[in-house]
């Protein structure tokens, strides 16, 4: 705290009570706005929950807010404390922390003033200590079309102005407004802000039974006493708008204030005119008389608060004993476990629904029956010594086999306590579970923990070991890791790596720090090994190994297969160009024999000429196809959405512009799509409609249809034809290369087309198959996953 006298701050840093230094702060026109904190003390700072350097410089609305809407105007207050020599007082609920306090402010040195915080919270109204409490409004507690016949009396008797608003400022009884406030300064919204301002602020700080006089900020005269109910304030009684006979009217004023606001000038003159004047003396035993009406409205608003809450706790404890007889009742009737209550010779009292469930029967027929129907002479037995242990005062747990109302048998576990009257025992009270599932299932894990440890035991590899963090020393393994010596006790890379020290590949550090599985393969002395490291709990890991030794083979065999068949593939790619050049040179030397030596050449030489000619451009082709089969085996296969139909379309339409005289009717379904390779795709439908387009050729009414149908839930694709068909004795043959079921004189083609349109669908994951019938036309049907 700022002092000269280190004695006296020690002294307030060790007060129990939170005591804040603070200044204030005020407007141009030297209206009180806030508080800013220059120091506080340790019980403060516990108080609020933040420390000296985070709450000084800040203003209270800051650290303590909400404090502004205290009904007491807590800057004016502070103002007038620093002012005037005296201390101000007032009770005030801030939350946080939810507590009550007496705020208490006095002046310290000039221009500072010390507020101390006292916590009353024990010696308030219980209710109202509860955070988030807060006292119903005025309009709730007094009757206001009573308050307003009563004043329309009073005003007809006397002329004097008055009205009840609440701290809002809201109106809720008024007589003998002003024309000068209805119909200019609560109808503008800058005059209307300084009525309201006037009606909360300006009002403020009037002790019960006390009055004070104001000018507004409109410049009107005012006079405000409180209406304070069981300790709160809760509104105002006002009289106004008026001025003192007096005081001569400032017209300048009033005719700036016209200019300022737009008024109509000679209007808001004349209504200012209207104004009442009324002697001093009139004003106090008015005021007087306002005072003890204000103390009456408080009276009638305590006394209604306190018959509301009164009614409120009746009907609060009317229904939360409805409330606790219902939820006590639906928690009998609805818990999963029997709830029963017995007499002192185990006759059934009560039963809840669950009872019925485990005896089959209605609880209506099991109350009144004896246990002893339900249960063996042995179990029977085994309740009458329990009920020796209630009547000392004990409960107790045991299980009881019983018989269900079908006969059927089952396990219950009972747990039963004494009911006494005084000292005379008059029964228990039961509460049992049907455990026949469980003790069925418990049995039948057991049966599974141990078949799966069997099934452990007889794996060849080691596949569980479990160890400790720190010393990696195995607390159990499988038979396989018994049989390496992998035991407890030992150590992992004793047992697993024949070493003193830890693996250099061992990944369970990493596993530690990461938290997850780890797994790494390596070749160990000449075998492989996949390790796996998992995590099981803070202490333990659990390390899995297998031999891949013959999957490292069969990897490495893959790899070898992959690189030869690259190899072919550029073998093949390489001798198809490189037959391309010197096919080029024999077809055009070929061509200038014939075009340049005419006449040297007899009709025989021209027809070997032309023959090699054609079987240069059967080779050409079979090039190209040995090439596009490369292709086909070698790229990757890239999926996306493809639209076969728009496919079919395309291709049909060029053979059409090749053959423009042939007519064959087309039927493609529309909408047909697959996910796959566009590309590869495009070369299985153009060699699929080559061949139709072939076959069907001699028929004087061609058809190709391209559709899909359902085949145990699958779409299967289908393009027929009404061509030449095929011997289904053949069928075999039809996807083997350069294999060809027609005469090269009928339908030349080199054979590789449809061995094209396999690999495709093979590479996709699909099946091809196809139907035909020679002189009928063929059907390839085909899938596409």
């Amino acid at each position: 705290m700022e002092s000269g006298n280190d004695k006296q701050s020690l002294f307030i840093e060790n007060l129990p009570d939170p005591i804040a230094c603070c200044r204030i702060t005020t407007s141009r026109e030297g209206r009180p706005l806030d508080c800013i904190f220059l120091d506080v003390n340790p019980a403060f700072e516990k108080m609020v929950g933040l420390t000296k350097d985070k709450i000084a410089g800040q203003q209270i609305t800051k650290i303590l807010p909400g404090i502004e809407s205290s009904r007491f105007d807590l800057f004016t207050l502070c103002s007038e404390a620093e002012t005037a020599d005296k201390s101000i007082r007032f009770e005030q609920f801030i939350e946080p922390p939810g507590k009550w306090y007496e705020i208490t402010a006095f002046k310290e040195t000039p221009g500072f003033i010390a507020i101390i915080f006292r916590n009353i919270s024990n010696y308030r109204n219980p209710e109202r200590t509860q955070p988030g409490s807060k006292m119903p409004e005025l309009e709730e507690i007094i009757d206001a079309s009573e308050l307003q016949s009563l004043i329309e009396e009073f005003y007809s008797l006397i002329k004097l102005p008055i009205s009840i608003l609440d701290l809002k400022g809201k109106v809720l009884a008024g007589v003998g407004w002003q024309d000068i406030c209805t119909k200019f300064h609560r109808v503008h919204p800058e005059t209307r802000k300084n009525c309201l301002e006037s009606d909360i602020r300006l009002s403020s700080n009037v002790s019960p039974g006390k009055y004070k006089i104001y000018k507004c900020n409109n410049n009107m005269l005012d006079i405000v006493t409180p209406v304070v109910v069981d300790d709160s304030h809760v509104g105002n009684v006002f009289m106004g708008q008026f001025f003192f006979e007096d005081e001569p009217l400032d017209f300048e004023l009033f005719r700036a204030q016209a200019q300022q606001y737009g008024f109509d000038e000679e209007k808001y003159i004349t209504a200012l005119k209207q104004v009442p004047r009324y002697s001093r003396e009139t004003v106090k035993q008015a005021m007087n008389f306002f005072a003890k009406l204000a103390h009456l409205i408080s009276l009638q608003g305590y006394a209604n608060l306190k018959i509301k809450h009164t009614l409120k706790e009746h009907e609060k404890a009317k229904m939360e004993l409805e409330k606790s007889r219902f939820e006590y009742k639906n928690l009998v009737e609805n818990l999963n476990e029997g709830i029963a209550i017995a007499d002192d010779k185990e006759n059934l009292l009560y039963v809840n629904p669950a009872s019925e469930k485990t005896f089959g029967v209605e609880a209506g027929e099991l109350m009144g029956k004896n246990i002893k129907e339900y249960l063996n002479m042995e179990n029977f037995q085994k309740v009458i010594a329990q009920t020796q242990n209630r009547k000392q005062g004990q409960s107790g747990s045991y299980e009881l086999d019983f018989f269900k109302a079908d006969g059927s048998r089952g396990l219950i576990k009972v747990s039963a306590s004494p009911r006494f009257d005084g000292d005379q025992y008059i029964g228990s009270f039961v509460v049992f579970q049907d455990i026949t599932e469980r003790k069925k299932t418990e049995k039948r894990l057991e049966e599974e923990f141990n078949l799966r440890n069997a099934l452990l035991d007889n794996i060849p590899n080691c596949i569980a070991l479990i160890l400790k963090k720190d010393t990696r020393e195995i607390v159990a393994s499988n038979r396989a890791g018994h049989e390496i010596g992998a035991v407890p006790g030992k150590t992992c890379f004793q047992t697993c790596a024949l070493r003193d020290d830890h693996c250099p590949f061992c990944r369970a550090p990493e596993m530690w720090k990461s938290g997850q599985l780890q797994q790494i393969e390596v070749k160990y002395r000449g075998i492989w090994y996949e390790g796996i490291w998992a995590p099981l709990s803070k202490d333990l890991y659990v390390h899995y190994i297998f031999d891949i030794t013959e999957r490292k083979k069969t990897e490495e065999a893959l790899k070898l297969q992959a690189r030869e068949r690259t190899a072919v593939d550029t073998f093949t790619y390489s001798v198809s160009n490189d037959l391309q050049a010197p096919l080029r040179r024999i077809e055009g030397f070929s061509e200038m024999l014939i075009e340049e030596c005419p006449e040297q050449l007899n009709e025989q030489a021209r027809d070997y000429l032309n023959r090699i000619i054609t079987q240069i451009d059967s080779m050409k082709a079979l090039t190209d196809a040995l090439l596009q089969l490369s292709r086909v085996v070698s790229r990757d296969i890239e999926k996306e959405a493809v639209n076969l139909s728009a496919l079919t379309r395309s291709h049909l339409a060029k053979l059409h512009y090749q053959e423009p005289g042939r007519q064959v009717e087309v039927v493609i379904a529309p909408k047909l799509a697959a996910e796959g390779d566009a590309d590869l795709l495009k070369i299985l439908l153009a060699n699929l409609l080559d061949n139709a387009w072939k076959f069907s050729s001699g028929m004087k009414e061609a058809r190709i249809e391209f559709g899909s149908t359902k085949q145990d839930g699958r779409t299967v694709y289908y393009l027929k034809d009404n061509g030449a068909g095929f011997d289904m004795n053949h069928a075999e043959k039809l996807f083997t290369p350069f294999h060809k079921l027609h005469s090269e004189k009928e339908y030349p083609g080199i054979g590789i087309g449809l061995n094209l349109v396999y690999r495709i669908i093979s590479r996709h994951g699909g099946e091809i198959w196809a139907e035909g019938e020679p002189g009928k036309g063929a059907c390839f049907f085909f899938t596409l996953p």
